[in-house]
């Protein structure tokens, strides 16, 4: 099994810029075994941009651990990197989707005190590619912003499944605003025969508006493929924005 990663910051910065390895922090296993947990308490800015990434990732038959992030603010931005910018739990891989990777992805939970900002190319998720779960994805923030900004890469929050095994719920508590913009969403899906789950979602205000962009913009549990969607559950206290194309 790999070991847990455990992170104590005042602020902390990682970017990918051009380099061709990885950069981040993460707990993974390449076979057999299970990956650790990672945990980050950040007392100031959180950035992760151009390809960097915080994950707790297993590509063999064993788990993914649970990824746990609390910072005052925190800014995962692709700017559209071909690399895949994000925070994340996956069990298996892309690029092979066969049931013998038959772990579960981790849960994931974020915790900003301030702002969560995801934008051009940056996602925040837990992913299942095999015959195993797709984790809960839970987050607390005062205010989210998640903006595609017409980028090529998908631009989002989300729990998936690719295989037989089930996407995992996602819970979204906001204090003050939701903004989802130009391309950005929140989702739980299913691309197989697992079935998505729910999103679950409170906040103060939201704005929902796909503007020019081309790709899908909003809230969504929904099934490409054999499996069941989930419910989408919305409490809002205040204005429920829905405009250009967006959609709950």
């Amino acid at each position: 099994n790999a070991g847990s990663v455990e992170i104590n910051s005042g602020s902390i910065y990682l970017d990918r810029n051009m380099a061709d390895s990885f950069t981040g922090i993460t707990s993974q296993t390449l076979s057999e075994g299970n990956a650790g947990t990672v945990t980050i308490n950040n007392a100031g800015l959180l950035s992760v941009y151009n390809g960097a990434y915080i994950n707790s990732t297993t590509f063999g038959p064993g788990n993914a651990g649970g990824v746990d992030v609390t910072s005052n603010q925190i800014e995962i931005i692709g700017f559209d990197s071909d690399n895949g910018t994000s925070i994340s739990s996956d069990s298996g891989s892309v690029f092979n989707n066969s049931t013998d990777q038959l772990g579960s992805a981790g849960n994931v939970t974020i915790t900003a005190m301030d702002k969560l900002y995801v934008s051009q190319g940056a996602t925040v998720s837990s992913a299942a590619y095999g015959s195993g779960d797709a984790g809960l994805l839970t987050i607390n923030a005062s205010d989210i912003t998640i903006d595609g900004d017409n980028a090529i890469n998908q631009t989002g929050i989300s729990s998936n499944t690719y295989g037989i095994g089930n996407a995992g719920t996602v819970r979204i508590d906001i204090a003050n605003y939701l903004e989802v913009i130009n391309g950005g969403f929140i989702s739980s899906a299913t691309f197989s025969s697992g079935n998505a789950g729910s999103v679950e979602i409170n906040s103060g205000s939201i704005y929902l508006d796909r503007n020019t962009a081309d790709s899908f913009t909003g809230i969504t549990s929904q099934t490409q493929s054999s499996g069941d969607a989930g419910t989408v559950i919305i409490n809002n206290a205040e204005l429920l924005s829905v405009f250009d194309g967006a959609y709950i």
